[in-house]
């Protein structure tokens, strides 16, 4: 299996995960996280992600596995700047989550 088909395939259990963390069932919804590459929004890694207790841990690599879980990324660490929890966040940033919502409501808002 190539990367890319990979990565589709967690992209698709990581929309399950977050909808599910949120108590939420909207196939819409589940799409729309599932489509949106995450990776396109925070730059090149490996990334910084927020581990409870430890604070900021770089992601092993560069491979954008790292990014599909329920975790904070750092945009600017320095200044305490992510990309927030996808299960609870929700807000423009570098425009993940607006790309999600268009996703959502397309360029009719409907």
């Amino acid at each position: 299996m190539d990367s890319d088909a990979e990565l589709d395939i967690i992209r698709r259990a990581y929309a399950k995960q977050i909808l599910a963390a949120c108590g939420v069932s909207n196939r819409r919804i589940e799409a729309a996280f599932a489509s949106v590459k995450r990776e396109d929004f925070l730059g090149r890694g490996p990334w910084q992600v927020v581990r409870w207790g430890r604070g900021y841990v770089p992601t092993p690599s560069r491979n954008p596995v790292y990014l599909y879980d329920d975790v904070v990324v750092a945009i600017i660490p320095q200044r305490q700047l992510n990309n927030g929890q996808p299960s609870v966040h929700v807000g423009a940033g570098v425009g993940y989550y607006t790309a999600v919502l268009h996703r959502l409501v397309g360029r009719r808002g409907g």
